[in-house]
């Protein structure tokens, strides 16, 4: 596949090149790709070392793969990532979010954009999130999706997400969250379509955490991920993790400093596309 990309890129003007990029991707196990309108992933070096696993991510990570999350945010939090996609300049991803605790409620916002300039999208969301009581946390989100393709006046669009994180006991947990529902044609004949997203999280120990998670969008196969964090001491942690599906293999380490910055560096690799290197930084205010 890079053989035949490269001699298209060679023979060809970058454009089409890019174009011809997102159709094969688009096409690639029917996965979560970058093809597929307002679903990037945000989230950088979080997400990527786990292999898109994340739904069961706590603090201000929850921002960008489950709302609920953000309950654990003491204070004030913030993070910066970014992602780029496959080793390639032009499918990087920056992603922001911010949330601050007020009397029991965590309210934020975020950022995302991605792409370049024949395809990007961006992305402006509102965060809340409370916790029920002291075993269920439910969140959501109310988000403008921009797309912007080539040839092709700028949509805006509207969407929202929901999620609920269950703790089943001392070890197990659940999150569950829907990004969109339901299906709507923008112009240009791109799509914005549901995605619901499942998974368990096992915490055998305080240094370990398991986490399951299976994705699904309307019109796709499930696809399936497991992740590991190991916290080896306060200041240095490892992820890695396994999306079989999409043939995607992802690690990381985490480095925190003073218990309120964290420095997550990740990289997801696939034997077909490419790598993925990315990196985060966060700010946690007690």
């Amino acid at each position: 596949m890079k053989k035949q990309c490269m001699t298209i890129y060679k023979s060809t003007n970058k454009s089409v090149f890019f174009g011809v990029i997102f159709l094969c991707l688009s096409s690639f196990h029917n996965s979560q790709c970058i093809a597929q309108a307002a679903f990037t992933h945000a989230g950088g070096a979080h997400t990527v070392g786990l292999a898109r696993a994340g739904v069961n991510l706590l603090g201000i990570e929850g921002a960008y793969c489950n709302q609920a999350g953000l309950t654990e945010i003491r204070n004030f939090a913030i993070d910066v990532s970014v992602e780029k996609r496959f080793n390639l300049d032009e499918l990087m991803i920056y992603s922001i979010a911010s949330a601050v605790h007020v009397k029991g409620n965590t309210i934020g916002f975020m950022m995302s954009g991605f792409g370049f300039s024949e395809y990007n999208e961006q992305k402006f969301g509102i965060l809340y999130a409370r916790k029920l009581n002291a075993v269920i946390s439910a969140g959501g989100q109310l988000s403008l999706l921009r797309y912007n393709l080539s040839g092709f006046e700028s949509t805006t669009t509207a969407a929202i997400e929901m999620g609920m994180m269950v703790k089943l006991s001392n070890e197990f947990s659940w999150a569950g969250h829907i990004f969109a529902p339901g299906d709507g044609e923008l112009q240009g004949g791109l799509f914005k379509g549901t995605r619901l997203r499942m998974g368990v999280k096992y915490n055998p120990s305080e240094k370990v955490g398991i986490m399951a998670d299976i994705e699904k969008r309307v019109d796709k196969f499930p696809a399936f991920m497991v992740g590991l964090v190991y916290q080896m001491n306060e200041s240095f942690g490892v992820r890695i993790g396994v999306n079989p599906r999409l043939r995607l293999f992802g690690f990381g380490f985490a480095v925190s400093f003073k218990d309120r910055y964290k420095l997550v560096t990740s990289a997801g690799m696939n034997d077909v596309i490419g790598n993925t290197p990315a990196v985060s930084m966060q700010y946690n205010s007690f």
